[in-house]
């Protein structure tokens, strides 16, 4: 719930079920404390390239290190600080801290073991990106995720020769897919907003919120002192500060009655209803939320299979109810589609998963269902 915490390899049995040997794989595709802390030392040793004459013929690298300002006393500019006076390495809001890098660096460490070393799919050493697909989000965060996810996959001693820099796709916010654009679909926002609401008028005069405010309340703003889905600050937000924080040193930690651990698995429960409950409930909901991220893994599996013969799509699956167990799961929890074809070549079967290897086993037992009714007798 705080951040990814990655499991160990893949055992025999479990490569097994997982990677059944009737299926080959084909493809892969892989979102009270101090105001400013000092966990991100990226920004120690920032680079951006310049040009270096007017006509653009030579660019050069300048390295430079970011300083955050903020409002002081009287509204008066000031260098914004960490808890122990920090100036340099202090993160502006939403960017990936240290400990962040090191986990989605640990991600792709992990899907170098399994994918490289007990899968053999993908080659131990690359001399170009070409044949990658990478693409992030417009936040920063996002950028910086995929960034080290990749340095972990194929780290410098896995790029060789004259490596180019590898393509790294984004998108205007307008057009993004990656998560549910409220901001740019009216109608998502309408029914995101509505579901909102529907958790608000269910939670906030339950016994569980009741038990929230024993612990919370004493420390919520005057003006908003009851904890509730709706409060100022929401509880989603509170959440996630609690998770955020507790990913970190003891120094930007919140008071000792935000890690209860009963009332952080209210907050989660209550989170997943107010952010998820609508993908399950509600097709029209799905579609105006993930409907062109499918569409987009959709198309580019389709490109794939094309390119090459006795190939077909045998299923596109996985329900939101089948890929959680009612948990939000880790903040740099991953989303995972693999396709594979049968080794006779006969079918391509594509899975569309999260994380959960349960939930996995269970499609890959459907598309084995699917396949055998298509053969012929």
């Amino acid at each position: 719930m705080t951040t990814l915490v990655p499991r160990g390899p893949y055992n025999a049995e479990e490569l097994k079920q997982l990677y059944p040997e009737q299926l080959q794989l084909q493809q892969v595709q892989i979102a009270g404390m101090p105001a400013f802390w000092p966990f991100c030392n990226a920004a120690k040793r920032m680079t951006n390239s310049v040009m270096r004459d007017r006509e653009a013929s030579e660019w050069t690298d300048l390295k430079w290190r970011r300083r955050l300002e903020s409002f002081g006393h009287n509204d008066r500019p000031e260098v914004a600080r960490g808890p122990k006076g920090e100036v340099d390495g202090v993160c502006n809001l939403g960017e990936l801290t240290d400990t962040g890098r090191e986990t989605t660096l640990a991600l792709g460490q992990r899907l170098r073991h399994l994918y490289v070393e007990q899968l053999g799919f993908m080659p131990k050493t690359i001399t170009s990106a070409d044949s990658f697909y990478l693409r992030a989000t417009p936040m920063a965060r996002a950028l910086e995720s995929l960034q080290q996810s990749f340095e972990g996959m194929y780290p410098l001693n896995a790029r060789i020769g004259a490596f180019p820099p590898m393509t790294i796709i984004t998108r205007p916010p307008s057009d993004e897919t990656l998560f549910p654009n409220e901001s740019n679909c009216r109608r998502f926002s309408q029914l995101s907003r509505a579901f909102g609401q529907r958790a608000a008028d269910k939670w906030n005069n339950t016994s569980d919120m009741d038990y929230l405010n024993k612990l919370l309340s004493k420390w919520m703003p005057e003006d908003s002192k009851r904890v509730a889905v709706d409060s100022h600050p929401r509880l989603s937000g509170i959440m996630d500060t609690t998770n955020s924080s507790l990913a970190h040193s003891s120094e930007v930690h919140l008071p000792k009655e935000f890690y209860d651990a009963k009332g952080r698995g209210i907050m989660e429960k209550i989170g997943v209803d107010e952010w998820f409950s609508g993908f399950q409930e509600m097709e029209e909901y799905r579609k105006v939320g993930i409907g062109s991220l499918v569409g987009d893994l959709v198309t580019r599996m389709v490109g794939y299979v094309e390119k090459s013969p006795h190939d077909g799509i045998a299923e596109v699956g996985g329900q939101t109810g089948e890929l959680g167990d009612g948990r939000h799961g880790e903040t740099s929890i991953r989303f995972v589609s693999e396709s594979f074809k049968e080794r006779d070549g006969h079918h391509i079967p594509a899975t569309l998963l999260l994380s959960s290897s349960k939930a996995r086993v269970n499609l890959l037992r459907r598309v084995r269902l699917r396949l055998r009714q298509a053969r012929p007798d």
